[in-house]
Order: C-alpha cells, then structure tokens, then sequence
C-alpha cells in the first residue's frame, strides 16, 4: 500500500508540473541585432471629428534579422496637423511581423512625421519600437529598434480621407 502512495504521489507530481519550456522565460536569451526594411501601404480607416485623431491600417512586405521574408500589419493613431520641419504629428501603434513559418514578433511604437524636404517623397518618419513577445520562438521577445522611412500621401477617393506608401528600416536590437 505504501509503495502504491509513493507511486500515485510520483505520478501526481509528475504530472501537474509543465514540462513545456516555452511557458516560462528564456532566461538566457541575450540581445542580438536587428535590422529590416519593409514597403507598405496605408488607407485611413477611421476619422473621429471630437477628437480630430485618424486610425491608419499599414500592410507590407519586407525582410528581417530572425524573421527572414516576414509580412507587416500595423494599426496606429495620430492626430492630424500641419506638419513642418520643427514640428511633426506624433504617432503611436501596434505592429506584427510574421515569419513564413507562422511565427509572429509583437510591437507597439511612437514617433513622428515631419516634412523630407524632398517634393517626390515628402514626409519622413521617425519613430521607435519595443518589442514585447509574440508567438513560436518570439513568445519572450524583448528589445527596440529605431525607424526612419520616407512615405507618400494622398486623397483616397475611397473614403475621403487618405493613403499613401512607405519605405522604412530598422536598426536595433532582439532577444528571444
């Protein structure tokens, strides 16, 4: 009786304890860098005339440190000014990068718009991003990278408001 309690505690125990490794943190992963560069496309797919703040949908393509050909989805807020060379329009949102083994890399972002000087491309934009998690081998991903892009834009007849194209890199760090 006593070895058959031993056994069902042994197996109890066994059995309640994850054996799965991804649950818990990478406590060895160390930054590495990270570089990318990404071609989108965005449209305006809301405009809130209380508070004057547009929500921009970006989708794209690109190429990454980690992620290889990787695809680019974005969503983000800002609220729209005149924009000058001093002055930009602050910007924040979330973005996923997805490898082509379905692996995901999350991150949120701020930063600006400003003028290029350039009348072919003539906004720039500056921002930065923060890793934090996803999904596969980037469950514990932490990390930031700086962004400069240039990017177009114009009346989109479609819903009044407007879209337009960019082309950006990144230059910064990842641990997973």
């Amino acid at each position: 009786m006593k070895q058959t309690l031993t056994l069902l505690a042994i197996v109890i125990f066994a059995l309640g304890t994850p054996n799965d490794t991804s649950a818990k943190p990478k406590q060895n992963s160390k930054p590495r860098p990270f570089k990318a560069q990404f071609s989108t496309e965005f449209f305006n797919a809301a405009f809130d005339p209380a508070t004057f703040f547009f929500t921009t949908v970006v989708i794209g393509d690109g190429k990454a440190t980690h992620l290889g050909k990787c695809s680019f989805a974005a969503e983000h807020t800002f609220a729209f000014t005149t924009p000058s060379q001093t002055e930009g329009m602050a910007w924040n949102g979330t973005m996923q990068l997805g490898a082509s083994n379905g692996d995901i890399l999350n991150a949120t972002y701020v930063g600006d718009i400003v003028l290029s000087g350039d009348s072919e491309v003539p906004f720039l934009l500056l921002f930065t991003v923060t890793f934090d998690g996803g999904t596969g081998r980037f469950t514990h991903a932490t990390g930031s990278a700086e962004v400069i892009g240039l990017t177009t834009i114009e009346p989109d007849s479609s819903n009044g408001l407007f879209k337009g194209a960019s082309e950006f890199t990144f230059d910064g760090t990842l641990a997973y």
